[in-house]
């Protein structure tokens, strides 16, 4: 618990250093009191990884974007992806914990299986563009769960098409963000 705590709270510049050391001996005290000496000893180096921040998980996620996009061109149509889907998308992402293995999860659960979806659906032909952008659900005032009013707004990604004049016109490209 401590050490998630250490993680948690992030780096802070000079403290960055510090924290990092404070983890290191903590994750090393959980460790020698986990294992006995004699694997201890076989481990030639414990490495303790920095967590993940909010703006490489963006990194991540636009790189897993323009994958998305590199597939859809080879159907000769293109995806264009806001950054307001991108920061969505990396938000719904995040975990400290995990770093970024759910993202690959969200990328498929929020914009392939869509995207594939609305392809099969024949909402989208070769030369189209494909728009992503994210909106917000309102719910209606008052809205309740489980007795409790809550103040929720659900976001989620929509897809617009672009015919393919409009996305040329529109100087968009896979690559920009």
């Amino acid at each position: 618990a401590e050490i998630l705590e250490t993680i948690e709270r992030g780096p802070d510049g000079a403290d960055r250093r510090a924290r990092h050391e404070m983890l290191r001996s903590r994750v090393m005290g959980v460790a020698q009191g986990f294992f006995r000496p004699e694997f201890i000893n076989r481990v030639d180096e414990f490495i303790v990884f920095e967590p993940l921040q909010r703006e490489q998980m963006r990194g991540i996620v636009q790189l897993q974007a323009r994958r998305v996009g590199e597939r859809l061109a080879s159907k000769k149509m293109s995806l264009h992806v806001t950054d307001a889907a991108l920061d969505h998308l990396s938000q719904v992402g995040y975990d400290v914990r995990y770093g970024a293995r759910p993202v690959k999860r969200v990328i498929q659960q929020k914009l392939e299986t869509p995207l594939a979806q609305a392809l099969l659906r024949g909402e989208f032909a070769e030369g189209d563009g494909v728009l992503v952008d994210v909106v917000d659900d309102h719910q209606p005032e008052g809205y309740e769960s489980d007795g409790l009013t809550v103040d929720y707004t659900p976001r989620r990604l929509t897809f617009t098409y672009l015919p393919g004049e409009a996305a040329r016109e529109a100087g968009l490209s896979n690559t920009e963000e």
